[in-house]
Parts: C-alpha cells; sequence; structure tokens
C-alpha cells in the first residue's frame, strides 16, 4: 500500500468528509423541506382566499340576479340612456318601486358587511412581489366594489323611486362584480395553482368581458 493510499484513508477515517457530507445532505434537505413546506403554505392560502372571495362573488352574482329582475319590472321607466343627477331627478316610479328599492338596499347593505379574513404579515411571508401584487389588485377590487356599492345603495335608500337612482345601482350590481372574478383567477395564477373553477371548467378559453365598471 503506497504512502498516499494510506492517507486518503486517514483522512477519511478522520471524519471530515462524513461530516461534510452530512451537511451537504441535511442543507440539501432543508431547502426542499422548505420549499414543500412554501408551496402547501401557498396552496392552503390560496383555498382560503378562492373560497372567501368566490363566496364573496357568489353573494354580488345574487344580488346581480336581482338587480335585473327588478330593471325588467320597470323597463319603461328605465330605458332612456341617460338620466340627471339624484337631486334633480324625479320621483317617477310607481309607488311599489319604493319597497323594492329598500329590499335591493337591504341586499346590498348585507353584501358589503362581508368580510374576507386574511393576516397580510403571514401573506407577506409567504408570497413573493407578483403574487402579493396579485393579491393586492383582487382585495382593491373588491374594496373598490364595495364602496360603489354603498355609495349606489346611499343613494338608493335616499330616494327609492327615482328612475336614475336605480338604474344606476343596476348598473353597478350588472357590471363591477366582473373585475373581482378575473383579479381572482390572476392571482391563481401568479401561484401556479390552478383554481377548483379552472380545474372543472372546459378547456375552451371564454371570451373576455370588454365591459367596463360603473364607477
Amino acid at each position: 500500500m503506497t504512502s498516499s493510499v494510506r492517507a486518503a484513508i486517514k483522512w477519511l477515517n478522520s471524519g471530515g468528509v462524513v461530516l461534510g457530507l452530512a451537511i451537504s445532505v441535511y442543507t440539501i434537505y432543508s431547502f426542499v423541506d422548505a420549499r414543500i413546506t412554501q408551496n402547501r403554505q401557498q396552496y392552503a392560502l390560496l383555498k382560503q382566499i378562492d373560497h372567501e372571495s368566490k363566496y364573496f362573488i357568489t353573494l354580488a352574482q345574487a344580488l346581480k340576479g336581482r338587480a335585473q329582475q327588478v330593471e325588467k319590472l320597470y323597463a319603461d321607466s328605465l330605458k332612456q340612456p341617460s338620466f340627471p343627477e339624484p337631486a334633480q331627478d324625479k320621483d317617477s316610479l310607481p309607488e311599489d318601486a319604493e319597497r323594492v328599492s329598500r329590499w335591493l338596499a337591504a341586499r346590498a347593505n348585507h353584501l358589503a358587511e362581508y368580510r374576507i379574513p386574511i393576516e397580510i404579515d403571514k401573506v407577506g411571508a409567504i408570497l413573493d412581489r407578483k403574487q402579493a401584487d396579485a393579491l393586492f389588485d383582487l382585495l382593491a377590487a373588491q374594496r373598490i366594489y364595495v364602496q360603489v356599492l354603498r355609495t349606489r345603495t346611499v343613494d338608493l335608500e335616499a330616494f327609492p323611486r327615482r328612475p336614475g337612482v336605480l338604474k344606476r345601482f343596476v348598473g353597478v350590481a350588472l357590471l363591477n362584480t366582473e373585475p373581482m372574478a378575473e383579479k381572482l383567477a390572476t392571482f391563481a395564477a401568479s401561484l401556479g395553482i390552478p383554481t377548483p373553477a379552472q380545474k372543472a371548467g372546459s378547456a375552451e378559453t371564454p371570451e373576455p368581458d370588454s365591459s367596463r365598471p360603473i364607477q
């Protein structure tokens, strides 16, 4: 046995190589485990936000359906393309419109009180900047929807028989739900995890909605 071989065996027996390999294996394991944990946290977060946001959007779509019913009920009074501001409008809707308007307002207030529970500090520790931006865009779309809906609801409660007020409320209920659904899909895509709706949906890509939110 040559002296170089003896030296190599002695070095191996010293444990230095074994310790180095153990540290390397542990480092790789820790990295992989951290990535798996992060992916699980991301998935759990998406599921929570997806569930809560879809429930909120379901409530908004239900309000949209009721608003469409009311629009059809008073179609003759709401068919003109523009109306004066609420203060200048006239109480020209039938008397029963007051009851219907207050019913719509009650549903809108119920919807506006719903809150999506999200712990921002935990979100910041899990998501990268692109993902966080997508989430904040979703929350902003929901906040804008609620703010605009509240404004139109206040007008509807104050002037339940004015066609312009009712028309603007209906417009918000019909059009302002779409941006929230789009932002939710964008957030899910940023995580790389399909939402339940995407899993169950058709392989065809739907045409985008060209309508814009009413402010």
